[in-house]
């Protein structure tokens, strides 16, 4: 299984990023991911034809990636004042 951050949602397809290299990515049917929206990070087992055989929600994991993000929003902003 690997982690990957849900990029986008877009007529029924999650563009997944692969964790650890988000140059690699994948497109799945948003019906096999249900209750996952855009920045959730999700553990994931995806065969090669984009069939996601199980998943979980990395809930701890995405509430901190979307603080992170927030932080580092906030001292942008900051700094272009």
């Amino acid at each position: 299984m690997s982690i990957y951050t849900v990029d986008s949602v877009e007529d029924g397809i999650a563009h997944l990023l692969l964790r650890e290299d988000e140059s690699v990515s994948l497109y799945v049917k948003q019906e096999q991911l249900p209750g996952v929206s855009e920045g959730d990070l999700i553990e994931a087992d995806v065969n090669k034809e984009g069939i996601v055989a199980s998943f979980r929600k990395l809930e701890q994991e995405t509430k901190q990636a979307r603080a992170k993000a927030r932080e580092l929003l906030q001292k942008l902003r900051e700094k272009n004042k």
